[in-house]
């Protein structure tokens, strides 16, 4: 793992990276890209919450060494969703699930930054930004023997009552069925957005749980115990 990659701050990001940040229930991660010389963030905040906007927090964050190609293709999927948000802006906006299951055949198009959901239910932060990864053709985890872990099960559930509930003055409940189909989808594995992050910290991608999950706990101890402000 090259810690050299991680940076505290995201302002000199050259063009690609994966932020995360410690919230009030627990950590988050998205990705930040560069377009047309500004840095823009992107990422999945909660159910039907997506956010595509200029960068207007110093993030945390890991740059990939990456192919100049595959930095190309990232940068130009995450154009490509933004522009489908942009789109529908006017209806509601790029609506994405929230869910926690990730699934490999659930993918954004080459062609016009849809999300195919296939027999998907939906995406969390960190199964969003791996999900960018997969459709640009970079695989960030090899999930093979990752194992269940009983706080991650007490994370998943603790969300899922959030999304039952809904957040006053954020965001109302899911509606009763995307929350049984959810519901459905556990118990599975979790890959937390520290680990997200510290993928992109691996000599060989898809970095195995071995990996990610040391590389991880040495994020959480770099970054401040300042929570910093975000929902998931």
């Amino acid at each position: 793992m090259r810690g050299e990659r991680f940076h505290h701050s995201c302002r000199d990001v050259p063009a690609l990276a994966i932020f995360v940040m410690r919230t009030n229930g627990g950590t988050h991660t998205g990705i930040l890209h560069r377009n047309r010389g500004v840095l823009w963030v992107l990422d999945l905040c909660w159910h039907e919450r997506l956010r595509s906007s200029p960068c207007r927090d110093d993030l945390a964050c890991v740059v990939p060494d990456l192919e100049a190609e595959e930095i190309n293709d990232l940068t130009g999927m995450c154009r490509l969703i933004d522009r489908r948000h942009q789109e529908q802006a006017l209806t509601g906006g790029f609506l994405v699930p929230y869910a926690f299951r990730f699934n490999r055949e659930t993918t954004f198009s080459a062609v016009t930054g849809e999300l195919l959901l296939a027999e998907g239910v939906g995406l969390s932060c960190s199964t969003f930004v791996l999900t960018v990864f997969e459709s640009a053709k970079v695989s960030l985890v090899d999930l093979t023997g990752w194992p269940a872990r009983p706080e991650d099960e007490a994370q998943q559930t603790r969300l899922l009552r959030m999304m039952q509930d809904g957040i006053p003055g954020f965001a109302p409940p899911a509606l009763p069925e995307h929350v049984e189909r959810v519901r459905s989808e556990l118990p599975c594995v979790r890959v937390r957005p520290e680990e997200v992050a510290a993928s992109a910290m691996a000599d060989d991608l898809p970095a195995n749980f071995e990996r990610v999950e040391r590389g991880g706990r040495w994020i959480m101890e770099c970054l401040t115990d300042d929570i910093q402000r975000a929902w998931i």
